[in-house]
């Protein structure tokens, strides 16, 4: 038998009169429809997350794409840039994400900070010995 030949003898009709397969149909449709009712049942305001979020994802993809033809020592001082100003913010407002903690703790110290009675602040006075 050759490739992508359909053997007559092995292909069924698709037969609605029997019940087991009518009854696997409804089944379909019944799910579909209950799907239907819970996405319905989601607030809208999911979904407007959920297309900002795609939106975010295209734009980015359009900017990276840029980016790449960009000049790379331009883009390295962009970056070096973005870095930095991170980098103080997360020292002077002290939100840094947990894993970065104990790094900034240790240059806290050099820094001027703008939160004096944080836990983190204590941790850091605690440090410098204040």
């Amino acid at each position: 038998m050759r490739l992508g030949v359909i053997n007559p003898a092995h292909a069924m009709p698709f037969d609605w009169s029997q019940p087991r397969r009518r009854l696997a149909f409804e089944a379909m449709l019944l799910f579909a429809a209950t799907t239907l009712e819970k996405l319905h049942d989601v607030p809208r305001n999911v979904w407007l997350n959920i297309g900002l979020g795609v939106l975010i994802f295209i734009v980015g993809f359009f900017i990276l794409r840029a980016i790449a033809q960009m000049n790379k020592i331009i883009l390295c001082i962009l970056v070096a840039v973005v870095l930095t100003l991170v980098g103080f913010n997360w020292v002077y407002s002290r939100n840094e994400p947990a894993f970065l903690t104990p790094v900034i703790d240790k240059i806290a110290p050099f820094f001027p900070s703008g939160v004096e009675n944080s836990p983190k602040a204590k941790r850091y006075d605690q440090v410098i010995g204040r």
